[in-house]
């Protein structure tokens, strides 16, 4: 049966557990962008943590595609089953995201906004799909797994409307991330469409931090928060669905803890040396062991990770002799044609390491999930 909820941020009191968790995301978010990690890798990097971030939500919501499945089907691209389109146009709606705050930092949430991501969200499925991509629905419905029943369909358009009122709302800087939890729970407790409202949710907090300031940490992964146990994250929003302060308080410890756990890991990635030794290392030395790559372009990769670029002349040293600068200019160019170098966009003569390759890139998602970045 249906009951109305208050919508309101509830009120932690200074020794609630919930308040050292704000404090440390905003030291976070305040952090320099990239550590010391090279902008191009970090950008690859980013890339990958939205599939991570696609298949994650999609697989709350029953999605059985495993990640090696995914990365194998996208290497392939020639396979387009409904579990892979609906984990896709996740990732759309991700890159529309942040589209919409490139070309403005104070881009609006609005209800224009979330209807265009149902629609990318629902486009083209079936049984993950909607009968009205991007239109509130117009009957009612129970929520699987729930014990709250939403408002009716004809009031969907008021609660909607005073949950946008709400995120617009100016609000002090330790109540932001409040903002977010509670926004995040109001919209599933809506439930606006027929279909696809967790995955619109999951995006909407995406948007609603980027929003906040924290595309400054780009690598977050806040559906790592829900995904890792959605028996959790269900029973935390059953708390919320209760209409209390403690049921609010719940979850908001809930979100606000799972964020700060799962950017404090992410953060790792940032060191360069931390992201070299367990990441990128091992998984060129993986390359090299299973003859993904050839002796040559196993000591350019090496090289190219002890430099943030470099010139195809620095490889003379390199290779001491045993090639002539134009064999070395060949190899160079046949390793971007393979996507393991990439040039830098300073210079179409200077060169980075890059893992857009399909060996390389399968690697570097295997030691993510092996040093706990991501569940297989």
């Amino acid at each position: 049966m249906f009951h109305h909820i208050e919508l309101k941020i509830p009120r932690p009191s200074f020794t609630d557990p919930v308040v050292a968790s704000i404090i440390n995301l905003e030291k976070m978010r305040d952090k320099e962008i990239v550590g010391d990690v090279p902008l191009l890798i970090f950008n690859q990097l980013k890339t990958v943590f939205q599939i991570f971030e696609s298949l994650g939500s999609a697989r709350i919501e029953g999605n059985r595609t495993t990640l090696s499945d995914y990365i194998q089907d996208k290497i392939e691209g020639d396979k387009r089953t409904q579990s892979f389109m609906e984990i896709q146009n996740i990732e759309k709606c991700i890159s529309y995201i942040d589209e919409c705050f490139s070309a403005d930092t104070n881009f609006p949430i609005s209800e224009r906004f979330i209807k265009e991501l149902h629609s990318i969200l629902t486009c083209d499925l079936t049984n993950e799909g909607s009968s009205s991509p991007g239109a509130y629905r117009v009957s009612n419905v129970k929520i699987t797994r729930a014990d709250h029943t939403p408002p009716e369909s004809v009031k969907v358009q008021e609660y909607m409307s005073e949950l946008l009122d709400f995120i617009a709302r100016k609000v002090v800087y330790q109540e932001c991330l409040l903002k977010v939890a509670v926004a995040h729970h109001r919209f599933l407790w809506i439930h606006p469409f027929d279909n696809g409202n967790g995955r619109v949710a999951r995006l909407l907090t995406y948007a609603m931090l980027k929003k906040n300031g924290f595309d400054r940490i780009s690598l977050m992964n806040p559906t790592a928060v829900f995904c890792s146990d959605r028996n959790k994250y269900f029973e935390a929003l059953a708390e919320a669905d209760k209409g209390t302060e403690a049921g609010a308080m719940f979850w908001c410890d809930y979100v606000l803890r799972g964020l700060e756990a799962e950017m404090s890991k992410i953060n790792k990635l940032l060191d360069k040396a931390y992201l070299n030794d367990k990441i990128l290392i091992p998984t060129i030395q993986y390359a090299k062991d299973y003859h993904l790559v050839k002796d040559d372009e196993y000591t350019v990769l090496g090289y190219s990770l002890k430099h943030d670029s470099f010139k195809a002349s620095d490889l003379r040293d390199v290779f001491a002799g045993k090639k002539a600068d134009h064999q070395i200019i060949y190899l160079v160019k046949k390793m971007i044609e393979q996507g393991l170098l990439q040039k830098t966009p300073e210079s179409d003569r200077k060169y980075a390491f890059s893992f857009s390759n399909p060996g390389l890139f399968r690697g570097v998602v295997e030691q993510l999930a092996n040093n706990g970045f991501v569940n297989k």
